[in-house]
């Protein structure tokens, strides 16, 4: 009798989906060496390809399902069965469990017990008394005929295959049934909007909130892992200094927000931006300081006062831009020579910043101009990414800035650039630093 994983490889050769076929080594309880076989399928994702590991068991569970008929759905752990129209997509939740969330909505569904949207009452009821270990479900009451959407349990191929997403009660997602959706680009789109205002709603109505997940087979740059940086090993001691407890306050919430990249990144240009009033009012004096000491300065000269005038910034109270003022505080604060090594200590790193830009707006580091600093280049560009986060309008702003979407491909790719304002942040952080008041 063929087996589960020699029948999977058929179906696969004959749908023309790629796969790899792996051996893994392993020891067994007597000591002897076994062989364990799996397969790296690349399941069609839009107009490229996705990997998974599939081990014998996921076949098994593979083989029961028509998959030759799917197409994963962007950069989120998704499906959609082009034959049905069927969309799952896996949720994530960035406070508490999705099944505690979902309990919230139980006294909703015994108010009107005829309803057959809404939770389960009845199952509800078991699981809250022990009885059941079924996970709640989430039927939305339908609004049009070819559509029907729910949250619940997520299907055990969709569980195996985007194993990353393990929650208590085991991972939960958004089902849509929608007729007449068969291509990636559509559902995809169906997929996104119908979420961000499910969520919304979920949200303010029931201070639930929910995200899609992303498919943990998507890597964060071209599928480079960058390698952890040095540290260095030594005895943990007392500082001998004190930090900015605001300034700290914003490092901490940034080193606290992995996973959300725009917070991040946000995070540690807060902590520089603490000190723009500081260092910008220095780079101001020293401007007013040599213009004054030029020999040709004359007070009685309009067009000498015109350009102090013009240094001071007129009656602006900030007296420098912010990207001027962003400029002056990592002059102060971070060594040109230091900022180059630690770029250039991570290959990835460097060829990621230096390499054609993946991020909209920004250009590459150049470290061979001799006009610009690295640090300079760098202010610049943390300054611009800034800028995409903060001020951006659906029509693209007098600017032209795009939407920099927090959960979009470009914020995946910000990895780099969230390394640099986080070293960036340090920097600044020990540059303001006062002797502590402990010793």
């Amino acid at each position: 009798m063929m087996d589960t994983v020699a029948i999977l490889k058929m179906r696969l050769e004959k749908a023309n989906i790629p796969f790899t076929t792996k051996t893994l080594d392993m020891v067994g309880h007597d000591g002897s060496r076994l062989k364990n076989e799996y397969l790296v399928v690349e399941f069609a994702n839009g107009r490229g390809r996705r990997s998974h590991v599939v081990t014998s068991s996921t076949a098994e569970v593979l083989n029961r399902t028509d998959f030759e008929d799917w197409v994963f759905l962007g950069e989120y752990a998704a499906i959609l069965d082009r034959k049905t129209g069927y969309i799952e997509a896996i949720l994530r939740s960035y406070t508490a469990p999705i099944d505690s969330l979902l309990k919230r909505l139980t006294p909703l569904a015994d108010e009107n017990p005829n309803d057959q949207s809404g939770v389960d009452a009845e199952a509800a009821a078991e699981e809250a008394a022990g009885e059941s270990q079924q996970p709640l479900r989430v039927k939305f009451p339908s609004i049009s005929a070819r559509l029907e959407v729910e949250i619940g349990p997520a299907t055990d191929v969709l569980a195996r295959l985007e194993r990353g997403w393990v929650g208590r009660g085991g991972p939960f997602t958004l089902k849509i049934k929608a007729k007449g959706v068969s291509r990636h680009e559509d559902a995809l789109v169906l997929l996104k909007e119908l979420s961000s205002a499910l969520f919304f709603d979920l949200d303010v109505t029931h201070e639930m909130p929910l995200a899609l997940a992303v498919s943990r087979t998507v890597t964060q740059i071209r599928g480079d892992r960058e390698k952890a940086r040095a540290v260095h090993i030594r005895a943990p001691r007392l500082p001998r200094t004190r930090y900015s407890p605001e300034a700290a306050s914003l490092y901490t919430y940034g080193r606290s927000a992995a996973g959300m990249p725009l917070l991040e990144f946000l995070a540690y240009y807060q902590v520089m931006e603490f000190f723009f009033s500081v260092y910008s009012r220095q780079e101001l004096m020293q401007r007013v300081r040599q213009e004054l000491l030029d020999p040709r300065f004359d007070p009685n000269s309009d067009s000498d006062l015109a350009r102090m005038l013009g240094i001071l910034g007129g009656s602006s109270k900030s007296f420098l831009a912010e990207s001027e003022q962003l400029r002056a505080t990592l002059r102060r604060c971070v060594d040109n020579e230091a900022l180059s090594a630690f770029i250039k200590e991570s290959k990835v790193m460097e060829d990621f910043l230096t390499g054609k830009q993946e991020i909209a707006g920004v250009k590459p580091l150049n470290f061979g101009n001799k006009e610009q600093k690295v640090i300079d280049q760098v202010a610049d560009r943390i300054y611009q990414i800034r800028c995409r986060i903060v001020h951006s309008k659906e029509d693209g702003g007098p600017d032209g800035a795009q939407l920099l979407l927090p959960f979009g491909d470009e914020a995946r790719k910000l990895t780099h650039y969230i390394a640099l304002a986080r070293f960036l942040a340090q920097k600044v952080l020990i540059a303001g630093a006062k002797p502590a008041p402990w010793i």
